[in-house]
């Protein structure tokens, strides 16, 4: 089933690769690919809720530090507006693999927009 998911997802029948893979983890619930290809196709589907359950999943189960799972998971939280959880997946990807370019990338995303705005001085004002 795992495999024909991913056939499925190759062909833009998003749908069917979601029922393939949730018959595969039916068979097999530690199955890490399934689980993380699950949550691919959840958030192309925009549902989000979901996307972040599987990528929580395949991360629980997954005995490496996969940096490209990590910033899957912080680009969902993003989204749904969970920017401080994003912000430490995106991190636990920088202590993966240095340098990581996605993971720089959305770190540089949630910063605010304005960084250089003046601040207000403590006695009012600016100084």
């Amino acid at each position: 089933h795992s495999n024909l998911g991913s056939i499925c997802f190759q062909k833009g029948d998003l749908e069917s690769a979601v029922r393939h893979w949730q018959a595969a983890l039916e068979i097999d619930p530690g199955h890490i690919r399934s689980h993380q290809n699950l949550g691919g196709a959840f958030e192309k589907l925009g549902r989000l809720e979901e996307a972040a359950h599987e990528y929580r999943q395949a991360i629980g189960l997954s005995p490496a530090n996969d940096a490209a799972l990590f910033c899957s998971i912080a680009r969902v939280l993003r989204r749904l507006g969970q920017t401080d959880q994003a912000a430490a997946y995106y991190r636990r990807s920088l202590a993966a693999v240095p340098g990581y370019p996605p993971a720089q990338q959305g770190l540089a995303e949630l910063r605010p927009q304005n960084p250089l705005r003046p601040v207000p001085h403590p006695q009012g004002g600016f100084p």
